[in-house]
């Protein structure tokens, strides 16, 4: 009985990674169109999103690089994410 369990047990490990592997591969490959997608931006908009999501840095840290109001870098923020979804929605 115990074998059964252990082999079921297996198997379900198995059907797992399995799973887990290809949802991997989706978020790499979803990363890769991303990546790409930010590297096509206008160079202030690359940086933005850059900063933001990638480095972390806050809104004062970036306010300051750009010289601009936080406020101005909220409504770029906005700008930036309109344009990286539409080259998403393309390249997809």
């Amino acid at each position: 009985m115990a074998l059964i369990y252990e082999e079921k047990n297996k198997e379900r490990n198995r059907v797992i990674q399995n799973e887990l592997q290809e949802e991997l591969k989706g978020l790499k490959f979803h990363l890769r169109v991303l990546e790409e997608a930010v590297k096509c931006l206008p160079k202030d908009q690359d940086q933005i999103i850059t900063w933001i999501y990638f480095e972390n840095k806050t809104r004062i840290e970036i306010s300051r690089k750009l010289f601009i109001s936080e406020n101005t870098l909220h409504r770029r923020k906005r700008q930036s994410i309109k344009a990286l979804s539409e080259l998403i929605s393309i390249i997809l």
